[in-house]
């Protein structure tokens, strides 16, 4: 009696697990789409902040650099004012991920910091517009 408890539990316990994971599974497919498509937007936004002469980003025309993608972004005529470049490097508690503007002098116009998940405090002074000044 007791055992046929337990194999009866041990069913029970199988059938909502592979529920949970049947409606987590579908969860995830109907929102992957959105939060690529909110990280792209998150990215253009940071390309515009760095690269201000920029009005558009020709990705087709991206060059490789070292294993970067440097990315043209061109101005009012249709031509190049310079690049951006989307980096990831390792910091004390997991990466840094920044956008980069370079103009076509090889000046940096500007530094976006767009994800970090450093320590609260020092850390996380990263994220402050004055320290990326």
């Amino acid at each position: 009696m007791e055992k046929n408890r337990f194999i009866h539990y041990g069913l029970v316990l199988t059938l909502i697990a592979s529920i949970s994971a049947g409606i987590l599974s579908v969860v995830n497919g109907a929102t992957q789409k959105v939060i690529k498509e909110n990280e792209k937007i998150a990215v253009n936004a940071a390309r515009t902040l760095v690269l201000p002469k920029a009005v558009s980003f020709d990705e087709e025309a991206t060059v490789k650099v070292d294993g970067l993608d440097f990315i043209p972004g061109n101005g009012d005529n249709g031509r190049p004012v310079g690049y951006v470049v989307t980096v990831s490097e390792p910091g004390y508690a997991a990466n840094i991920d920044f956008v980069l503007g370079i103009d076509r002098r090889g000046r940096v116009t500007g530094l976006n910091i767009i994800g970090s998940q450093e320590t609260p405090g020092l850390g996380s002074k990263i994220l402050d517009l004055e320290w990326q000044k």
